[in-house]
């Protein structure tokens, strides 16, 4: 049996995937993953400003909000 994660796509929507995501977000109790940056992005959600300090400071300093 090959073990599988629930992931958010970039349209924001959970989807089933064979590959453990690399990014997580939202507070512990609504955690999420996602396959990869540009899935989080699209689904609205931000770098995170301990994690990912540079992405982060790119993205406040662009006003994107």
């Amino acid at each position: 049996m090959q073990r599988t994660w629930t992931l958010i796509g970039p349209d924001g929507e959970a989807f089933i995937s064979r590959r453990p995501g690399t990014l997580g977000g939202g507070y512990v109790r609504q955690r999420v993953f996602f396959l990869n940056r540009t899935h989080a992005r699209a689904a609205g959600y931000r770098p995170c400003a301990r994690c990912l300090p540079k992405e982060y400071a790119e993205w406040k300093s662009t006003g994107k909000r």
